[in-house]
């Protein structure tokens, strides 16, 4: 199967993150990429990273999808990051159009991670 799962997803969701066959397999690789990244700037393999990575992740909360996001790949990379060993604390900044709401609610009372968030607009001229 090369991802499935469609009809179950897009239940969970309550509609608000559109999947495909291969959803589950994008969003999978998504989320490990973001967490090799980490892993290899900790363990000092890469000096930094930036990972644009689609879907972005940080709608998505503990137990749903949610605003095209299906797995929380920023959450997921620093969880294993403390996990790990590979970080005692993380800072994560989320820099977008509106608010991380998953990321936000899957670290609220975690003293090992915290975020915030920059809101960027576009003015339209």
């Amino acid at each position: 199967e090369q991802g499935g799962g469609a009809e179950e997803l897009a239940e969970l969701t309550g509609g608000s993150v559109y999947v495909c066959a291969g959803s589950v397999r994008a969003a999978t690789i998504a989320a490990g990429s973001v967490t090799e990244a980490v892993r290899r700037v900790c363990d000092k393999s890469l000096a930094r990273a930036a990972c644009i990575v689609r879907p972005p992740g940080h709608h998505a909360e503990p137990d749903r999808a949610m605003g095209f996001c299906l797995f929380a790949n920023v959450a997921v990379a620093a969880r294993q990051a403390c996990s790990a060993g590979w970080a005692r604390r993380v800072l994560i900044l989320d820099w977008d159009v509106h608010h991380g709401n998953g990321t936000q609610k899957i670290f609220y009372r975690d003293p090992s991670v915290s975020r915030t968030g920059m809101r960027v607009r576009t003015i339209a001229k």
